[in-house]
């Protein structure tokens, strides 16, 4: 597909904004990385499961203004990539390759400014616009060390807005959360203060402010615990907790992007730990369930047509190079091992189910219990 069309269509469908993404990172026992993360939008994104084969051959678009003075950047896949497309453009919602990199577009809305076009040479490590990044990302690199390197060298490309036309500030503002294999992962922002590289200790990555911000927030909450508070005593008078979870009173509940960080990032570090690549998927499956939203939750105004959901949610297993996901219609998980493909080019499936589906029938199944039920004792 020509790149200056799926820049325009990707502006064209992208006119309403969506403000809920989240992102958590589990390991396992074993030191199986397994980052998951949920997709929200007004509408259907149309979403396909993308794979593209070693060698695959990318061309950048590059804006009018600069078209006669910078040349595009190339480059071929160094891996096996996997990845969320959007309305049929080669942009990358999310994604993972072959050599254990997973790279996230979070949405980044009050905050995302790109850098300024070159006017009269073409920048060292060449230009990318911020919708491309991601797909570069991933058939480029093999480790966040290397993505580190290689800003630290000075030969990361100039990214700027893929804009439908100039001064046009209508389009995706997106951050990047990088993750591998290893555990090492980073959040690259670009603000007005300029392109930052923060450390994701954590292992969780929302929406707007920018990272720092989500890191301070964590302050607010520590008194947060796992363990049920004591009664509290009143003189003569003792109150007992009327119920299981009076540690995580004060855990936000709301979906504005810090209260989910925090909910998020609480929940995965206090749920009981995985011992395998499969435990931790089905535990990072359990842990943004509690960040899912149903359509008609969240809307802008009365008068929005339009209510933000989740379309689909994707965990990734990055040291099998395994893909799971689910969408908004169809909760089976559907599993993608990249290492079994036998890629003679560019392959895809279509993510989500055009009606509520994925119920299993087991009226015929049941059966005679293997030993008849008794009755309680009572004293």
């Amino acid at each position: 597909m020509n790149v200056l069309f799926t820049l325009n269509l990707v502006w064209l469908c992208l006119v309403i904004v969506t403000k809920a993404c989240t992102e958590v990172r589990l390991e396992a026992k074993d030191g199986a990385i397994v980052v998951g993360r949920t997709l929200e939008f007004e509408i259907s994104l149309d979403s396909y499961v993308v794979v593209e084969p070693v060698g695959q051959y990318h061309k950048a678009y590059v804006p009018a203004e600069c078209r006669y003075k910078v040349a595009p950047m190339k480059w071929n896949n160094k891996h096996v990539v996997a990845y969320f497309n959007a309305w049929g453009c080669n942009v990358a919602a999310d994604g993972m390759n072959s050599a254990g990199l997973s790279v996230g577009s979070l949405l980044f809305p009050g905050f995302a400014e790109y850098e300024t076009l070159p006017w009269y040479k073409r920048p060292k490590g060449g230009m990318i616009s911020h919708l491309e990044l991601p797909l570069w990302l991933l058939s480029t690199f093999a480790t966040v060390q290397d993505v580190r390197d290689y800003i630290d060298c000075g030969r990361f490309p100039l990214v700027f807005q893929g804009n439908l036309k100039r001064n046009d500030r209508r389009n995706l503002p997106m951050h990047y959360s990088i993750q591998d294999k290893t555990g090492d992962a980073i959040v690259l922002e670009y603000t007005k203060n300029g392109r930052a590289v923060h450390d994701n200790p954590v292992g969780v990555v929302t929406n707007s402010p920018p990272y720092d911000f989500h890191m301070l927030n964590f302050r607010n909450y520590v008194q947060l615990s796992n363990y049920n508070n004591p009664s509290l005593v009143l003189g003569d008078n003792t109150f007992n907790q009327t119920g299981q979870g009076s540690g995580l009173i004060g855990l936000p509940g709301d979906f504005t992007p810090p209260s989910r960080l925090i909910r998020v990032g609480v929940t995965k570090s206090f749920a009981t730990p995985a011992n395998t690549p499969k435990e931790a998927v089905n535990l990072v499956f359990h842990v943004l369930n509690g960040v899912d939203i149903p359509s008609g939750v969240l809307k802008e105004s009365p008068e929005s047509r339009y209510a933000d959901y989740t379309t689909w949610t994707v965990a990734k297993d990055l040291k099998n190079a395994t893909l799971y996901y689910h969408d908004y219609n169809d909760r089976t998980i559907r599993v993608l091992h990249l290492n079994n493909l036998d890629l003679k080019g560019v392959v895809g499936i279509k993510v989500e189910a055009p009606k509520v589906t994925g119920f299993v029938d087991i009226t015929e199944k049941m059966a005679p219990i293997p030993a008849q039920m008794k009755p309680p004792r009572c004293s």
